[in-house]
């Protein structure tokens, strides 16, 4: 491929043949605009953003020169900005957009009087989009082994239509995580696809486990969590159990400041009338601090009881490079100054 992004090194004599078709394409003459055409204001801009585009190349960040030349193509259409876009773009390996930039410069539509430069870039698009299209890799994913229930395909954390499940379809060079879930049942492997490969996935999801629920589950749901509702009743504990100890920590907190007021004004813990209703306070507070403790224990080792010795349900072990399984979780309370509650590790 010709042009600033496509040759190797990028000679004094490319680059300024470049500039001049770029001053050609906006058309930088002191006269007014026709109607319909840009305007002489709306050229200028595109004229400084092509000039910052051929030094980011130069620079080596065809990204950011991309961007550049689309913006100026925005304000001034001309197939000698959408080209060099599509060059930069293949270059960093966005095939797809740069094939559509390619498309683009075919379809650009010329008049009689329009320069040379704009005829050549279109010209060169066809063979050098041919070229391209020849490099475009292709993935193929099938799932096996999700018989009575609906699987769910993510690529890259996006869902894939199930309409598209076993056919091939384009995609740019790079690494992809596909994974397939059926009701408690999770398959992923990642690949990495270079120029002009074609992979077909395969997503062999295990045998359901005896406790895996039946029936169809809703479109785009995680699958339910191991262990039913034993774990959902683990949870539930634990957080009732860090919210004690907050509220533990935090009455604990304002009680010790009652009482040393109180033991300031209340000699040998003989408090005036004036103060009772402070003494009342506080000992309503203690309680409270005492019964959050007492709530934040018990809910923390029956919660952790529960999620350490519920039923598991488990998928079964299949092929170690086509399946991914959450390790164990560690749960680990913790008590701080104004604050309580667990940690976990997965």
């Amino acid at each position: 491929m010709l042009g600033l992004c496509g040759g190797a090194g990028g000679s004094r004599w490319r680059d300024a043949a470049l500039m001049l078709a770029v001053l050609v394409v906006l058309g930088l003459d002191s006269g007014r605009a026709s109607a319909g055409e840009p305007s002489v204001q709306d050229r200028a801009m595109a004229r400084k953003l092509a000039g910052e585009a051929i030094d980011l190349v130069k620079a080596g960040d065809c990204a950011s020169a991309s961007r550049k030349f689309d913006e100026a193509d925005r304000l001034v259409p001309a197939p000698t900005l959408k080209i060099e876009a599509a060059r930069c773009l293949a270059k960093i390996d966005r095939l797809l957009e740069a094939a559509d930039r390619y498309r683009a410069t075919i379809a650009t539509e010329l008049k009689p009087w329009a320069p040379r430069v704009h005829h050549d870039a279109r010209k060169a698009a066809v063979p050098e989009l041919a070229q391209l299209l020849e490099q475009v890799p292709s993935i193929e994913v099938t799932v096996e082994g999700a018989t009575g229930r609906e699987v769910v395909v993510l690529v890259d954390g996006t869902r894939v239509d199930d309409a598209s499940l076993g056919e091939s379809r384009q995609v740019n060079p790079g690494t992809y995580t596909f994974e397939a879930r059926s009701g408690i049942r999770l398959v992923s492997r990642q690949i990495n696809l270079r120029r002009g490969e074609h992979a077909k996935v395969l997503l062999r999801l295990p045998p359901p486990s005896p406790d895996e629920p039946a029936g169809p589950a809703p479109p785009g749901a995680p699958p339910p969590a191991p262990g039913g509702p034993w774990r959902a009743v683990g949870w539930s504990a634990v957080a009732i159990g860090g919210a004690g100890l907050s509220v533990w920590s935090i009455a604990g907190l304002v009680a010790m400041g009652q009482e040393q007021d109180l033991l300031d004004r209340c000699a040998e813990r003989k408090c005036p009338p004036e103060a009772h209703d402070d003494a009342r306070a506080y000992a309503t507070t203690k309680a409270v601090s005492t019964a959050g403790f007492v709530v934040g224990l018990v809910g923390l080792a029956a919660g952790t009881g529960i999620l350490l010795f519920a039923p598991s349900g488990a998928p079964a072990a299949g092929p170690a490079e086509e399946e991914r399984h959450t390790p164990p979780a560690e749960v680990e309370a913790y008590v701080g100054v104004g604050a309580g509650g667990i940690r976990v590790r997965f």
